[in-house]
């Protein structure tokens, strides 16, 4: 082999081992970004906010009342009628049968009667003890009796009362149940109350 011949493939090889030095440090640099270089900063403490920052609270807005969840539910319209007091009511007490009717989920139209006893008639300011007493009756005809006691607020006519079932009559003779009744202001002899609580009527 001549000596020219002899460099041109000293030449040739040393290229090609150049080329071939430079392609594994293109593939080391290839494989040693995929396998992950160190994060910056900025990224880690971006991965450490949204790790770390809490979930926002659920609140419920201001003022929102609480749902009435009592079983039962009834406004009644009233009509009221003054009369004299039964016999052993303190002088001066006032009185009034109290009708009206309504409808309830789960348990049709019915009808209330009450009496309202008030201990005092002073109806221009403050509040006195009442009581009322009376039916509710059912679409079959058979009633339950209550009784209930509260307070009658002179400055506007409005009434409170806790009330109780006691039993009732025919099939509803073990009625029972219990809750509140909210009276609002009387006008003219006409009103509305609206009871929230339980009537358990036997099956």
């Amino acid at each position: 082999m001549t000596p020219s011949r002899l460099v041109l493939q000293s030449h040739a090889r040393r290229r090609f081992t150049r080329r071939l030095a430079s392609a594994l440090a293109l593939v080391a640099l290839v494989l040693l970004v995929a396998c992950g270089a160190p994060n910056s900063p900025a990224s880690d403490q971006a991965t450490f906010a949204a790790e770390e920052t809490p979930h926002a609270a659920t609140r419920t807005p201001a003022g929102t009342p609480t749902p009435d969840t009592n079983p039962f539910q009834i406004s009644f319209i009233d009509a009221y009628a003054p009369h004299n007091c039964p016999v052993g009511e303190a002088e001066g007490s006032y009185c009034a049968t109290v009708t009206a009717s309504g409808t309830a989920t789960g348990y049709g139209t019915l009808k209330l009667s009450r009496d309202a006893n008030l201990a005092s008639p002073d109806f221009t300011d403050g509040c006195v003890p009442t009581s009322s007493y009376g039916t509710i009756t059912v679409a079959s005809g058979e009633n339950v009796s209550f009784l209930a006691e509260g307070t009658h607020c002179g400055s506007d006519g409005s009434a409170t009362y806790t009330y109780q079932i006691n039993g009732g009559t025919g099939s509803l003779a073990a009625a029972s149940g219990s809750g509140t009744i909210t009276v609002a202001p009387i006008t003219n002899n006409s009103g509305a109350e609206r009871w929230s609580g339980t009537l358990v009527l036997p099956h």
